[in-house]
Protein backbone atom coordinates (compact mmCIF):
# COMPACT_ATOMS: atom_id res chain seq x y z
CA UNK A 1 0.00 0.00 0.00
CA UNK A 2 1.19 3.74 -1.00
CA UNK A 3 0.08 6.67 0.60
CA UNK A 4 1.02 10.29 -0.61
CA UNK A 5 1.29 13.18 2.57
CA UNK A 6 -0.67 16.62 2.08
CA UNK A 7 0.34 19.45 4.15
CA UNK A 8 -1.25 22.69 3.61
CA UNK A 9 -0.44 26.04 5.11
CA UNK A 10 0.65 25.85 9.09
CA UNK A 11 -1.82 22.47 8.64
CA UNK A 12 -0.44 19.00 10.11
CA UNK A 13 0.35 15.95 7.74
CA UNK A 14 -2.97 14.28 6.64
CA UNK A 15 -2.43 11.12 4.91
CA UNK A 16 -4.05 10.19 1.56
CA UNK A 17 -4.47 6.63 -0.40
CA UNK A 18 -3.79 6.19 -3.60
CA UNK A 19 -7.08 5.22 -4.94
CA UNK A 20 -5.61 2.65 -8.28
CA UNK A 21 -3.23 0.19 -6.01
CA UNK A 22 -6.37 -0.13 -3.31
CA UNK A 23 -9.52 -0.50 -4.90
CA UNK A 24 -11.36 -3.73 -4.90
CA UNK A 25 -14.72 -5.52 -4.90
CA UNK A 26 -16.21 -6.51 -1.42
CA UNK A 27 -14.16 -9.38 0.27
CA UNK A 28 -14.95 -12.59 -1.57
CA UNK A 29 -16.19 -11.45 -4.42
CA UNK A 30 -20.00 -11.65 -3.08
CA UNK A 31 -22.93 -9.39 -4.37
CA UNK A 32 -23.38 -6.11 -2.86
CA UNK A 33 -26.34 -5.93 -0.55
CA UNK A 34 -29.38 -4.56 -1.25
CA UNK A 35 -29.82 -0.79 -0.32
CA UNK A 36 -32.02 0.07 1.96
CA UNK A 37 -35.45 1.63 0.25
CA UNK A 38 -35.60 5.14 -0.46
CA UNK A 39 -39.05 5.15 0.04
CA UNK A 40 -38.99 4.08 3.14
CA UNK A 41 -35.80 5.08 4.45
CA UNK A 42 -35.18 6.34 7.97
CA UNK A 43 -33.88 9.94 8.49
CA UNK A 44 -30.48 9.11 9.16
CA UNK A 45 -29.27 8.19 12.65
CA UNK A 46 -31.08 9.67 15.51
CA UNK A 47 -30.63 12.81 16.47
CA UNK A 48 -30.14 14.35 20.02
CA UNK A 49 -31.83 18.04 21.00
CA UNK A 50 -28.38 19.57 22.90
CA UNK A 51 -29.72 22.84 24.89
CA UNK A 52 -28.05 26.23 24.24
CA UNK A 53 -26.14 27.70 26.66
CA UNK A 54 -22.41 29.34 26.61
CA UNK A 55 -18.87 27.79 27.00
CA UNK A 56 -15.12 28.22 26.91
CA UNK A 57 -14.01 27.55 23.24
CA UNK A 58 -10.71 26.93 22.15
CA UNK A 59 -7.58 25.72 23.78
CA UNK A 60 -4.36 28.34 24.83
CA UNK A 61 -2.25 25.82 24.58
CA UNK A 62 -2.57 25.25 21.10
CA UNK A 63 -1.76 28.62 18.61
CA UNK A 64 -4.36 27.02 16.32
CA UNK A 65 -7.82 27.13 19.11
CA UNK A 66 -6.60 30.24 20.78
CA UNK A 67 -7.11 32.41 22.18
CA UNK A 68 -9.87 30.78 24.48
CA UNK A 69 -13.18 32.82 24.07
CA UNK A 70 -16.67 32.82 25.66
CA UNK A 71 -19.16 31.58 23.08
CA UNK A 72 -22.92 31.23 23.33
CA UNK A 73 -24.70 28.59 20.97
CA UNK A 74 -28.36 28.34 20.64
CA UNK A 75 -30.23 24.87 21.24
CA UNK A 76 -29.63 22.68 18.41
CA UNK A 77 -30.06 19.23 17.72
CA UNK A 78 -26.98 16.85 16.15
CA UNK A 79 -26.93 13.09 15.09
CA UNK A 80 -26.01 11.02 17.91
CA UNK A 81 -23.58 9.24 15.73
CA UNK A 82 -21.50 10.08 13.23
CA UNK A 83 -23.20 8.75 9.31
CA UNK A 84 -22.88 5.25 8.31
CA UNK A 85 -22.22 3.61 4.76
CA UNK A 86 -25.51 2.57 4.98
CA UNK A 87 -27.09 5.94 5.53
CA UNK A 88 -24.78 7.39 2.89
CA UNK A 89 -25.31 4.76 0.62
CA UNK A 90 -29.48 5.37 0.61
CA UNK A 91 -28.55 8.74 -0.46
CA UNK A 92 -26.45 7.56 -2.97
CA UNK A 93 -29.44 5.52 -4.65
CA UNK A 94 -32.02 7.87 -4.11
CA UNK A 95 -30.23 10.92 -5.47
CA UNK A 96 -27.94 8.87 -7.99
CA UNK A 97 -24.99 10.91 -6.42
CA UNK A 98 -21.94 8.90 -6.36
CA UNK A 99 -20.07 6.04 -3.80
CA UNK A 100 -17.79 7.54 -1.48
CA UNK A 101 -14.12 7.33 -3.24
CA UNK A 102 -13.02 4.52 -0.38
CA UNK A 103 -16.18 2.31 -1.69
CA UNK A 104 -15.15 -1.54 -1.30
CA UNK A 105 -11.80 -1.23 0.81
CA UNK A 106 -12.24 -3.05 3.59
CA UNK A 107 -8.92 -1.72 4.56
CA UNK A 108 -10.99 1.54 5.33
CA UNK A 109 -13.96 -0.23 6.72
CA UNK A 110 -15.84 1.11 3.53
CA UNK A 111 -18.40 -0.61 1.62
CA UNK A 112 -21.25 -2.86 1.87
CA UNK A 113 -19.73 -5.08 4.18
CA UNK A 114 -19.52 -2.56 6.72
CA UNK A 115 -22.79 -1.30 7.08
CA UNK A 116 -22.49 0.37 10.45
CA UNK A 117 -19.32 2.02 10.33
CA UNK A 118 -18.88 5.73 9.95
CA UNK A 119 -18.64 6.85 5.97
CA UNK A 120 -15.43 8.16 4.60
CA UNK A 121 -14.16 9.31 1.72
CA UNK A 122 -16.24 12.17 1.20
CA UNK A 123 -15.63 15.74 0.21
CA UNK A 124 -17.09 18.47 2.65
CA UNK A 125 -19.47 19.31 -0.54
CA UNK A 126 -20.69 15.53 -0.67
CA UNK A 127 -21.18 15.94 3.34
CA UNK A 128 -23.62 19.47 2.46
CA UNK A 129 -25.08 17.52 -0.59
CA UNK A 130 -26.33 14.39 1.95
CA UNK A 131 -27.64 17.09 4.91
CA UNK A 132 -29.51 18.93 2.38
CA UNK A 133 -31.49 15.62 1.26
CA UNK A 134 -31.81 14.97 4.76
CA UNK A 135 -33.58 18.38 5.44
CA UNK A 136 -30.14 19.35 7.62
CA UNK A 137 -26.78 20.89 7.67
CA UNK A 138 -23.80 20.09 8.79
CA UNK A 139 -22.67 21.67 12.22
CA UNK A 140 -21.23 24.68 13.17
CA UNK A 141 -17.48 24.72 14.59
CA UNK A 142 -19.11 26.31 17.31
CA UNK A 143 -21.87 23.56 17.98
CA UNK A 144 -19.76 20.76 17.55
CA UNK A 145 -16.97 21.61 19.93
CA UNK A 146 -20.11 22.39 22.38
CA UNK A 147 -21.30 19.12 21.81
CA UNK A 148 -18.39 17.26 22.20
CA UNK A 149 -17.35 18.88 25.36
CA UNK A 150 -20.61 16.98 26.56
CA UNK A 151 -21.09 19.67 29.53
CA UNK A 152 -17.78 19.00 30.66
CA UNK A 153 -16.06 22.68 30.49
CA UNK A 154 -12.33 23.01 30.66
CA UNK A 155 -11.38 19.24 30.03
CA UNK A 156 -8.89 18.20 27.20
CA UNK A 157 -11.27 14.97 26.18
CA UNK A 158 -15.33 14.24 26.37
CA UNK A 159 -14.58 12.33 29.27
CA UNK A 160 -11.49 13.85 31.16
CA UNK A 161 -7.94 14.81 30.62
CA UNK A 162 -7.00 11.39 29.54
CA UNK A 163 -7.66 8.66 26.61
CA UNK A 164 -8.80 5.63 28.22
CA UNK A 165 -9.39 2.35 25.46
CA UNK A 166 -12.31 1.41 26.75
CA UNK A 167 -14.08 4.72 26.85
CA UNK A 168 -13.23 6.30 23.21
CA UNK A 169 -12.80 5.02 19.68
CA UNK A 170 -10.07 4.29 17.67
CA UNK A 171 -7.68 7.44 17.79
CA UNK A 172 -4.35 6.48 16.72
CA UNK A 173 -3.36 6.89 20.91
CA UNK A 174 -6.11 3.88 21.81
CA UNK A 175 -7.67 1.57 20.04
CA UNK A 176 -6.74 -0.78 17.13
CA UNK A 177 -6.42 0.20 13.44
CA UNK A 178 -9.21 1.41 11.28
CA UNK A 179 -12.72 2.24 12.43
CA UNK A 180 -15.40 1.23 14.68
CA UNK A 181 -18.97 0.06 14.05
CA UNK A 182 -20.49 3.73 15.32
CA UNK A 183 -21.86 3.66 18.93
CA UNK A 184 -19.50 0.81 20.12
CA UNK A 185 -18.45 3.31 22.78
CA UNK A 186 -19.83 5.78 25.85
CA UNK A 187 -22.15 8.64 25.03
CA UNK A 188 -20.81 11.95 26.41
CA UNK A 189 -22.63 13.96 28.24
CA UNK A 190 -25.03 14.64 25.81
CA UNK A 191 -25.72 11.36 24.68
CA UNK A 192 -23.31 11.78 21.79
CA UNK A 193 -21.03 9.31 20.55
CA UNK A 194 -17.51 9.12 19.29
CA UNK A 195 -17.28 12.91 18.97
CA UNK A 196 -13.63 11.93 20.49
CA UNK A 197 -12.04 9.26 17.54
CA UNK A 198 -13.40 7.12 15.15
CA UNK A 199 -13.04 9.21 11.81
CA UNK A 200 -12.72 13.23 12.16
CA UNK A 201 -16.02 14.98 11.57
CA UNK A 202 -16.45 18.26 8.80
CA UNK A 203 -17.86 21.10 9.83
CA UNK A 204 -19.77 23.79 8.17
CA UNK A 205 -17.37 26.87 9.00
CA UNK A 206 -14.33 28.08 6.68
CA UNK A 207 -10.74 27.65 7.95
CA UNK A 208 -8.92 31.50 9.39
CA UNK A 209 -6.43 31.44 11.56
CA UNK A 210 -6.97 34.49 13.36
CA UNK A 211 -10.99 34.08 13.47
CA UNK A 212 -10.95 32.79 17.36
CA UNK A 213 -9.76 36.57 18.15
CA UNK A 214 -12.40 38.55 16.34
CA UNK A 215 -15.31 35.63 16.77
CA UNK A 216 -18.65 36.94 17.87
CA UNK A 217 -20.27 35.75 21.24
CA UNK A 218 -23.14 34.83 19.98
CA UNK A 219 -23.45 31.73 17.57
CA UNK A 220 -20.60 32.11 15.54
CA UNK A 221 -21.04 31.80 12.25
CA UNK A 222 -17.21 31.68 11.58
CA UNK A 223 -15.31 33.28 8.96
CA UNK A 224 -16.93 35.14 5.82
CA UNK A 225 -13.97 34.20 3.60
CA UNK A 226 -11.28 31.27 3.08
CA UNK A 227 -9.97 27.97 0.99
CA UNK A 228 -10.33 25.82 3.10
CA UNK A 229 -12.84 23.92 5.43
CA UNK A 230 -12.78 22.98 9.09
CA UNK A 231 -12.90 19.34 10.26
CA UNK A 232 -12.97 18.31 13.66
CA UNK A 233 -12.69 15.25 16.25
CA UNK A 234 -10.36 12.56 15.52
CA UNK A 235 -9.71 9.54 14.03
CA UNK A 236 -8.75 6.25 13.88
CA UNK A 237 -5.18 7.31 12.09
CA UNK A 238 -4.68 11.08 14.49
CA UNK A 239 -1.84 11.38 15.95
CA UNK A 240 -1.33 11.84 19.67
CA UNK A 241 -1.46 15.66 19.62
CA UNK A 242 -4.47 16.22 17.59
CA UNK A 243 -6.74 14.26 19.66
CA UNK A 244 -8.82 17.10 21.98
CA UNK A 245 -12.02 18.22 22.12
CA UNK A 246 -10.81 22.23 21.25
CA UNK A 247 -8.17 20.69 18.28
CA UNK A 248 -9.52 22.17 14.85
CA UNK A 249 -7.65 21.42 11.15
CA UNK A 250 -9.08 22.15 7.97
CA UNK A 251 -8.41 20.94 4.60
CA UNK A 252 -9.80 22.25 0.84
CA UNK A 253 -13.27 21.36 0.28
CA UNK A 254 -13.01 18.75 -2.60
CA UNK A 255 -10.75 17.12 -0.33
CA UNK A 256 -10.91 13.73 0.22
CA UNK A 257 -9.90 11.16 3.23
CA UNK A 258 -10.07 7.54 4.49
CA UNK A 259 -10.02 9.59 8.27
CA UNK A 260 -13.01 11.82 7.96
CA UNK A 261 -16.41 11.25 7.64
CA UNK A 262 -19.19 13.49 9.42
CA UNK A 263 -22.32 14.30 11.17
CA UNK A 264 -25.27 16.67 10.59
CA UNK A 265 -27.23 19.02 12.53
CA UNK A 266 -30.50 21.03 12.03
CA UNK A 267 -32.05 24.38 14.45
CA UNK A 268 -34.19 23.50 17.08
CA UNK A 269 -37.47 25.24 16.31
CA UNK A 270 -38.96 26.77 13.62
CA UNK A 271 -37.33 28.70 10.70
CA UNK A 272 -37.51 32.71 11.67
CA UNK A 273 -36.67 33.41 7.81
CA UNK A 274 -39.04 31.21 6.54
CA UNK A 275 -41.77 33.06 9.65
CA UNK A 276 -40.65 36.49 8.62
CA UNK A 277 -41.25 36.20 4.83
CA UNK A 278 -45.01 34.63 5.42
CA UNK A 279 -45.83 37.70 7.32
CA UNK A 280 -44.13 39.67 4.88
CA UNK A 281 -46.31 38.43 1.94
CA UNK A 282 -49.64 38.36 4.16
CA UNK A 283 -48.95 41.58 6.45
CA UNK A 284 -46.40 43.84 4.33
CA UNK A 285 -43.30 45.79 6.17
CA UNK A 286 -44.73 46.32 8.76
CA UNK A 287 -46.09 42.78 9.69
CA UNK A 288 -43.00 41.31 8.80
CA UNK A 289 -40.87 42.95 11.32
CA UNK A 290 -43.80 42.70 13.96
CA UNK A 291 -42.79 39.27 13.55
CA UNK A 292 -39.42 39.34 13.86
CA UNK A 293 -39.73 40.51 16.99
CA UNK A 294 -42.23 38.22 18.28
CA UNK A 295 -40.10 35.62 17.52
CA UNK A 296 -36.99 37.61 19.41
CA UNK A 297 -39.53 37.47 22.39
CA UNK A 298 -40.19 33.64 22.20
CA UNK A 299 -39.22 30.81 24.62
CA UNK A 300 -35.32 29.84 23.61
CA UNK A 301 -35.43 27.35 20.67
CA UNK A 302 -39.25 28.08 19.73
CA UNK A 303 -37.76 29.55 16.35
CA UNK A 304 -34.01 30.06 15.16
CA UNK A 305 -32.27 32.70 13.24
CA UNK A 306 -29.70 31.92 10.75
CA UNK A 307 -27.61 34.13 9.05
CA UNK A 308 -27.68 32.32 5.98
CA UNK A 309 -31.27 32.17 5.39
CA UNK A 310 -31.74 35.95 6.83
CA UNK A 311 -29.34 36.29 4.11
CA UNK A 312 -31.45 33.85 1.24
CA UNK A 313 -34.57 35.67 2.04
CA UNK A 314 -32.96 39.29 1.79
CA UNK A 315 -31.96 38.20 -1.80
CA UNK A 316 -35.40 36.90 -2.82
CA UNK A 317 -37.01 39.92 -2.19
CA UNK A 318 -34.24 41.63 -4.05
CA UNK A 319 -34.68 39.81 -7.19
CA UNK A 320 -38.91 40.40 -6.56
CA UNK A 321 -38.16 43.88 -6.66
CA UNK A 322 -38.98 44.51 -3.11
CA UNK A 323 -35.62 46.62 -2.27
CA UNK A 324 -37.19 48.30 1.19
CA UNK A 325 -37.86 45.05 2.76
CA UNK A 326 -34.95 43.50 1.91
CA UNK A 327 -33.16 46.49 3.68
CA UNK A 328 -35.47 45.85 6.71
CA UNK A 329 -33.91 42.38 6.64
CA UNK A 330 -30.47 43.36 6.52
CA UNK A 331 -30.85 45.93 9.14
CA UNK A 332 -32.29 43.09 11.43
CA UNK A 333 -29.84 40.71 10.64
CA UNK A 334 -26.73 43.01 11.38
CA UNK A 335 -28.68 43.62 14.94
CA UNK A 336 -28.73 39.47 15.25
CA UNK A 337 -24.89 39.30 14.20
CA UNK A 338 -23.22 42.38 14.48
CA UNK A 339 -19.63 41.32 14.40
CA UNK A 340 -20.77 39.70 11.06
CA UNK A 341 -18.74 40.95 7.86
CA UNK A 342 -21.35 39.37 5.63
CA UNK A 343 -23.68 41.39 7.68
CA UNK A 344 -22.32 44.32 6.98
CA UNK A 345 -21.51 43.57 3.54
CA UNK A 346 -25.27 42.65 3.01
CA UNK A 347 -26.59 45.75 4.23
CA UNK A 348 -24.09 47.84 2.43
CA UNK A 349 -25.74 46.25 -0.49
CA UNK A 350 -28.81 46.78 0.18
CA UNK A 351 -28.23 50.50 1.29
CA UNK A 352 -26.71 50.86 -2.22
CA UNK A 353 -29.65 49.99 -3.99
CA UNK A 354 -31.60 52.36 -2.03
CA UNK A 355 -29.31 55.18 -3.06
CA UNK A 356 -27.87 55.32 0.22
CA UNK A 357 -24.12 55.50 -0.94
CA UNK A 358 -22.42 56.78 2.41
CA UNK A 359 -24.18 54.68 4.31
CA UNK A 360 -23.14 51.82 1.95
CA UNK A 361 -19.75 52.88 2.19
CA UNK A 362 -19.22 52.74 5.73
CA UNK A 363 -20.71 49.08 6.10
CA UNK A 364 -18.46 48.09 3.30
CA UNK A 365 -15.70 49.45 5.21
CA UNK A 366 -16.94 47.63 8.38
CA UNK A 367 -17.10 44.16 6.87
CA UNK A 368 -13.03 44.74 4.91
CA UNK A 369 -12.16 45.62 9.31
CA UNK A 370 -13.50 42.36 10.54
CA UNK A 371 -12.49 40.70 7.17
CA UNK A 372 -9.83 42.59 5.15
CA UNK A 373 -10.08 39.45 2.59
CA UNK A 374 -13.51 40.01 2.10
CA UNK A 375 -13.44 40.33 -1.74
CA UNK A 376 -16.71 41.82 -2.33
CA UNK A 377 -16.43 44.42 -0.27
CA UNK A 378 -12.93 45.18 -1.49
CA UNK A 379 -14.34 45.56 -4.92
CA UNK A 380 -17.17 47.32 -4.17
CA UNK A 381 -15.02 50.46 -2.40
CA UNK A 382 -12.42 50.00 -5.34
CA UNK A 383 -15.64 50.74 -7.88
CA UNK A 384 -17.00 54.05 -5.88
CA UNK A 385 -13.66 55.42 -5.68
CA UNK A 386 -13.10 54.87 -9.48
CA UNK A 387 -16.58 56.72 -10.03
CA UNK A 388 -15.55 59.48 -7.92
CA UNK A 389 -12.81 60.29 -9.52
CA UNK A 390 -14.44 60.01 -13.02
CA UNK A 391 -16.75 62.17 -11.95
CA UNK A 392 -14.15 65.10 -11.70
CA UNK A 393 -13.97 67.68 -13.79
CA UNK A 394 -11.58 67.71 -16.47
CA UNK A 395 -11.42 63.84 -16.16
Amino acid sequence: MRFFHYRGPARGIVFFALLSALRAAPAGGAESAAPPDPATRPDGPEMVLVPGGEFQMGDDESSDAAPVHRVRVSPFHIDKTEVTNAEYRAFCEATGHDLPEFWGMDVFRSGPDFPNHPVVGVSWGDAVEYAEWRGARLPTEAEWEYAARGGLGGARYAFGDSLRSDMYAPTGVVGDGGPSPVASFPPNGFGLHDMTGNVNEWVRDRYDPGYYALSPVEDPPGPAAGTFRVFRGAGWHTGPGCTGVAFRNALRSNWLDFNLGFRCAKSAGASAALEMEKAFADSGLGGGIRRAWEMRRAEPGAFYFDEAELKEMGDRLVTDRRPVEALEVCLLTLRLFPESAHAHAALAEAYERVGLRESAVRHYEKALELVPRLKAAREALERFEAEKESARPGL
